[in-house]
Formats: structure tokens, C-alpha cells, sequence
């Protein structure tokens, strides 16, 4: 077991669970009861010094927008303690471009002046020490009164740079605190699962916004479908993607993508020939998708199938697509084709592409 599958929410419940059923009732009422992973499951974490805590013990924490209507105050500082450090300002939007130094610098004058305590100059420090990817002084931060707007600005600063080991980390130490996430956190932290394949914790924090409410949020459906995908759970995100409340072009090309990748030939068609029942159209990311998953999976002549379907509606080709169909058309020693997509190449100045370049080279190698 790695040491992400030691983290999961452990009273939660994967997708399937059925609402009406007396186990999601009581997930519901007694969700502020989860005890902690036992210790053999937390064996393996080496990369997180904390267990992952299960749903917080006061359930009831506030969102951002909680906080905002509690208390609009706490967003930004009185008028009278800011008109003592007039060129505050100034230094904190000017360090954006600065060494991390610096913004360590103007980290003791907030210290020192004792503006750390409100929110508004936390998350202003917190988001130059992301920009700056300097994560270990960031957390240093969430000490100091931590806050769901603190914790919510670092896992979605982490996210920008893809540190998925990161998210998970803040996330636990996150719910340590008591705080409950919101649909502003959990896209992020979804995208984090995606990233690692770590299928256990995905499913339990969908599990999670099953039961908070969360998952009925666009945004947290949509990245339920990409996770899904991403860790080859197929079943789980086609049911997502019809029980979704606004799908959208994004979500419906991964899917299909998805199934082409599998190698499932039958469902990657059928999602694809939905789009029409759905009211958008395919894009060209939605053709590319099609066409890299076909050749991935080795269904050559559904590439090439894909590949002049998508001319034929209209679509113009990109190097995407090109680099995609070259190796299908070479292993199907199909030379009068990949003669067309040679002159097409060259026709729309794509001969300098090294990756096209290269897929023609083998590709004539295997004609």
C-alpha cells in the first residue's frame, strides 16, 4: 500500500451508495463521528507525518462564504492599524515578482506589527510564498490561527503547479483543524487523486461531498467524471456524467476519450454520437482525445476513421492530431494516406514540427 492509500476519509462512502438507504442516512447524521485510520494503515505514510483525520468534529465549519457574511471584517484590516504601515501595500504587491527573500522580509514585518492575525495579510503572505513555490514556509503560516481561506488559497496555489502530494498533505492537516471544505477546496483535492491514481481516497472524497451536499456543484462533478477517467473507473464516471446537472463539452470528450484509450471501440462511439442529444458541439481537443486514445489502444483503423471524420465535418487538423494518426496510418502500412497527411503537413506549415517530422519518418519506415 503507498502511502496516499493511508489517507482517506473513514466513515465516507464510494459512489455507489444509494440515498434512500438507511447506510447513507446514518453517514449523514453521524458523520462527525469517524474514527482515525488505525495504525497498520498508516504503516506506509512516509510522505505525511499526520493520519489522515477522517470528517472534522465540528462538521458545522464555516465556508468562505460563511465567513464572509459572519464577518466581513476579518477579509481585510481596520483603516487606523493599515495608516501606520502606509507602504505596506506596496511591498506585498510589488514581492509578487520578487526573490522569496524578500517576501520572507516583509513575512517579519507583518510579525512584528502583529497584522498576522487577520486573515486578509495571511492569505496575501500565503499566495507570495506559492507563487514563489516555496510551500514548507507557506505552511508555516496555517499555525497561526488557521482559516478556511488560508488553507483554501494553498491547496489551490498547489494545484496551479500540479504539487498533488502537497494538496493531500494540507488537505489532511486541513480537516485536523476542524474546518470544513467547500466546493472552492475539493475541485483542487480531486485533481490531486486524479494525479496520483490514489482511487481509495478519490472515492472517499466523493464520498464526502455525497454527503455534505458538495457534489451537486458543477465544478465538483466535473472533476469527479475527469478523476474517474483518469484512474480507468469508467463505470463509475459515465454514471457521474448522466446524473450531472449541467455536462458539458469538457467532461463528455474525457469520457469518450476514455473509453477509446480502453480500447473499448463500442461506448467510445456511442458517448461520441451522444454529443448531438446533448446541445454542444465537439471541439478539436474532443477529435484529438478520440484519435490519440483509438491509436493508444491499438485500434489503428478507428484513428485513421476519426482522423477523416473529423475533416469531414469540418474540423481542421493540428499537430495534435497529426502526431496522433501518423503511427495508426504507419502500422497499417496505409502509404497513400500518410502521403495526403504529408502534403496536408506541409501545405499548413507544420513541417518544422519535430514530433510531426519524426512521425513521418516512421511512419514511411513502416510503409
Amino acid at each position: 500500500m503507498s502511502s496516499l492509500q493511508s489517507l482517506y476519509f473513514s466513515s465516507a462512502k464510494p459512489f455507489h451508495i444509494n440515498t434512500r438507504t438507511p447506510a447513507l442516512w446514518r453517514l449523514l447524521t453521524t458523520s462527525c463521528a469517524c474514527s482515525n485510520p488505525t495504525p497498520a494503515e498508516n504503516a506506509h505514510s512516509d510522505d505525511f507525518r499526520e493520519p489522515f483525520p477522517g470528517l472534522p468534529d465540528n462538521f458545522s465549519g464555516h465556508t468562505i462564504e460563511d465567513t464572509v457574511a459572519l464577518d466581513p471584517g476579518k477579509l481585510r484590516v481596520d483603516s487606523s492599524i493599515s495608516s501606520r504601515i502606509p507602504d505596506l501595500e506596496h511591498l506585498i504587491s510589488r514581492s509578487s515578482t520578487e526573490s522569496p527573500t524578500q517576501v520572507r522580509q516583509i513575512h517579519a514585518r507583518i510579525l512584528r506589527t502583529g497584522l498576522c492575525q487577520f486573515p486578509y495579510y495571511r492569505t496575501k503572505l500565503l499566495s507570495l510564498y506559492a507563487n514563489h513555490r516555496c510551500f514548507s514556509d507557506a505552511k508555516n503560516i496555517l499555525s497561526f490561527e488557521p482559516d478556511i481561506i488560508s488553507f483554501t488559497t494553498l491547496i489551490n496555489a498547489s494545484s496551479k503547479f500540479n504539487d498533488f502530494e502537497n494538496i493531500l498533505s494540507v488537505f489532511s492537516r486541513m480537516l485536523k483543524h476542524g474546518l470544513f471544505p467547500d466546493a472552492h477546496v475539493l475541485p483542487s483535492v480531486i485533481k490531486a487523486c486524479a494525479g496520483l491514481l490514489a482511487v481509495k481516497i478519490g472515492k472517499q472524497v466523493h464520498g464526502f461531498s455525497l454527503a455534505s451536499g458538495i457534489s451537486l456543484d458543477s465544478f465538483v462533478q466535473s472533476s469527479l467524471v475527469h478523476f474517474y477517467v483518469k484512474c480507468d473507473e469508467l463505470v463509475d464516471a459515465h454514471k457521474l456524467f448522466d446524473n450531472m446537472i449541467e455536462r458539458d463539452v469538457v467532461s463528455w470528450s474525457a469520457l469518450a476519450a476514455g473509453y477509446a484509450r480502453k480500447g473499448d471501440r463500442v461506448n467510445a462511439r456511442k458517448v461520441f454520437n451522444e454529443v448531438k442529444n446533448l446541445g454542444f458541439q465537439p471541439n478539436t481537443v474532443s477529435w484529438n482525445g478520440m484519435i490519440a486514445g483509438f491509436n493508444q489502444s491499438g485500434c489503428f483503423l478507428d484513428a485513421v476513421l476519426m482522423f477523416q471524420q473529423m475533416h469531414k465535418h469540418g474540423f481542421k487538423s493540428d499537430r495534435t492530431s497529426i502526431s496522433s494518426v501518423l503511427p495508426a496510418i504507419g502500422d497499417l502500412g496505409y502509404l497513400s494516406t500518410g502521403t495526403q497527411v504529408h502534403g496536408y503537413v506541409i501545405k499548413n506549415g507544420f513541417a518544422v514540427d519535430k514530433c510531426i517530422v519524426s512521425a513521418l519518418i516512421d511512419m514511411y519506415g513502416k510503409c
